[in-house]
């Protein structure tokens, strides 16, 4: 009897972003990392076809494909490093670097001119020694989160092109060089308004608003396109100390909500900026004799000229996908 497959050792490649949807790139699966869990796959959707000349016993019997749908997700550990392509495919655009070294400056934040960014990726199946390449990936959803006691975790919502052949046999690239996790050790303080908060946990969290396009003529999608209004929140845990909260609600207060994680005695940094946040909503009501526990949510905005979110990495790299 054959060994069951396992989940060890299952990884997930990317490349440069496809210049022309659909189409893989020369650098494709350049970049490789591990990931916590991955569901993504394709199948294929059948429905009985529309008659009712079936079989005599009653069941059945002619069948059709009605459409090839791509879907999934990843979830890895968020890093200082090499997830710059991905971050290019979460905001949607493609980041921008300045700086002349040693420490240099990289950000991302949503454009209203460009098409959100689509990527071929691999998945390696653990120890199946299978994977399987999405091409035309776009992300529909994704989340920063972290608490007390854990890594920062980056978690895609993937919404594919389509899968570019059956699974084949898997490669067997090399594990990053580095290991700059961002830690919960990392995080300092919520600011917002003019002042800082101690939190507990923390999330930021993006909905592309991304649909297929179904076409007569294909079983798969036409390239995604935004069929709706974009929203970015972030949420923060924390033990109640004042109701600065509860009165930015009440008032309509918009601010800036920051969010700044620097890896000890090095120059790494990630900030995550939710522009014109307005508090909506907040939880602190009293469930026992304890430390007041409490939660607020913060509704990012843009303005037309000033994107609704900002993602910054400060590290050593020379570029932003390194």
């Amino acid at each position: 009897m054959a060994i069951p497959w396992i989940g060890r050792g299952t990884a997930l490649g990317w490349g440069a972003p496809e210049a022309t949807w659909g189409l893989i790139p020369s650098t494709a699966r350049a970049k490789w990392a591990g990931v916590e869990s991955a569901t993504m796959v394709e199948q294929e959707e059948r429905d009985m076809v529309p008659h009712l000349w079936q079989s005599d016993d009653g069941f059945e019997q002619d069948t059709y494909s009605t459409q090839r749908v791509s879907a999934g997700s990843t979830s890895m550990p968020m890093r200082y490093d090499l997830l710059g392509y991905l971050l290019d495919a979460c905001v949607g655009a493609v980041g921008v670097t300045t700086g002349a070294g040693p420490s240099y400056d990289h950000k991302w934040q949503p454009s209203a001119s460009a098409d959100p960014v689509s990527l071929a990726l691999e998945v390696i199946r653990g120890k199946s020694g299978e994977s399987e390449v999405f091409v035309g990936s776009k992300v529909a959803s994704w989340a920063l989160s972290m608490a007390v006691g854990q890594p920062m975790m980056l978690e895609i919502e993937w919404l594919p092109g389509q899968s570019e052949a059956a699974r084949g046999s898997a490669p067997t690239p090399s594990q990053p060089s580095t290991t700059l996790f961002v830690l919960h050790n990392h995080a300092g303080t919520l600011s917002y308004n003019g002042s800082t908060y101690e939190i507990r946990s923390f999330e930021f969290r993006v909905d592309n608003a991304l649909t297929e396009n179904r076409e007569l003529g294909s079983l798969t999608t036409s390239e995604q396109s935004i069929d709706g209004m974009r929203t970015a929140r972030m949420s923060v845990d924390f033990a109640a100390r004042n109701s600065d909260f509860y009165t930015a609600n009440r008032a309509s207060t918009s601010s800036d909500a920051i969010v700044i994680f620097t890896r000890p005695t090095t120059t790494e940094t990630l900030t995550i900026k939710g522009r014109r946040a307005q508090v909506e909503p907040i939880n602190d009501g009293i469930t026992g004799p304890g430390v007041i526990e409490a939660t607020a949510e913060f509704r990012c905005r843009g303005d037309g000229s000033t994107a609704a979110y900002e993602i910054a990495i400060s590290n050593t790299q020379a570029n932003r996908f390194d």
